[in-house]
């Protein structure tokens, strides 16, 4: 099933995004765990949304387009 989807390096320009978003988030008292950090700064490096269920901590990264799981259906 993984090779469905493209391995994406923490390259230059995610690690980048990662100290801005850690900047940001440190400044303002509101960081969220650090490898989840580091899956915000990959979506926002790469242009792309987080789908998740855990609305609370990546609704609060600047920049990042969050879309919310559902399980139903």
């Amino acid at each position: 099933m993984l090779e469905r989807f493209p391995l994406l390096d923490a390259d230059l320009t995610t690690a980048r995004a990662h100290a801005q978003v850690w900047s940001d988030m440190s400044a303002a008292g509101t960081l969220i765990g650090a490898r989840d950090l580091w899956l915000a700064a990959t979506c926002i490096a790469h242009g792309l949304m987080i789908v998740t269920a855990n609305l609370r901590e990546f609704e609060r990264v600047p920049g990042l387009q969050v879309e919310k799981w559902s399980d139903a259906g």
